[in-house]
């Protein structure tokens, strides 16, 4: 081979080795777009994924101290239901009390959807109890008291426990050590009232008490 060929040789080599490079060169800087690429959409796809979190949360946390307000509402009815019943405050009250009632199971359907059925049901058990009182089958008298201030107990429970399990996202609590509502299926409630849920739970509670 003259020295010539040997230059052109060299030279074509020369040629290919810096094409190789630039090929290299041009892959890479296309691989490291696409991984930026990917990065980029999987932090947008996680900073959704967070902020949607946020608000769900956020909604909760808002929705649970709506409830507990009208919650709150229902009580001094129900102590006035004791004290005046059969006057013509009772009257009066008695239809304030349903309203605030109608009110607060309005509350209930209103946020219901951003929790568990489990939980939006055991909300509306208090509605029904409170219905209950506020209607002409439930005559309240003192031994009433004490089971509606455990009822009172219960719901508060069970909102803090919403509270720590779905917006917290903090383990269930394992022990019970108050009273809790014995739980009905709405059609039984539709068929026998609320007042008979009253019964059930105010019998429940009696039981309770007695093994205590």
């Amino acid at each position: 081979m003259t020295l010539e060929e040997e230059k052109e040789k060299s030279t074509h080599s020369h040629r290919l080795e810096i094409r190789r490079i630039w090929l290299d060169r041009f892959l890479l800087a296309i691989l490291i777009g696409l991984a930026g690429l990917i990065g980029n959409f999987i932090f947008e796809g996680y900073k959704s994924d967070l902020a949607k979190t946020q608000f769900l949360l956020e909604s909760r946390l808002e929705a649970l101290k709506d409830i507990r307000v009208s919650f709150s509402k229902l009580i001094p009815h129900a102590y006035a239901e004791l004290t005046r019943r059969g006057s013509a405050q009772s009257r009066a009250n008695d239809q304030a009390y349903r309203q605030d009632v109608n009110e607060f199971m309005h509350t209930i359907n209103r946020w219901g959807f951003l929790f568990t059925d489990a939980f939006t049901h055991e909300l509306t058990h208090h509605a029904w109890l409170h219905q209950a009182i506020a209607g002409p089958d439930i005559e309240l008298a003192i031994e009433h008291w004490g089971f509606l201030m455990d009822t009172v107990q219960a719901f508060d429970a069970s909102t803090r426990r919403a509270l720590n399990v779905e917006v917290l996202g903090t383990p269930p609590e394992t022990k019970v050590d108050r009273f809790r509502l014995r739980l009905w299926r709405s059609e039984d409630v539709l068929v026998k009232g609320a007042a008979e849920v009253f019964r059930d739970n105010f019998s429940k509670w009696q039981q309770e008490r007695k093994t205590k």
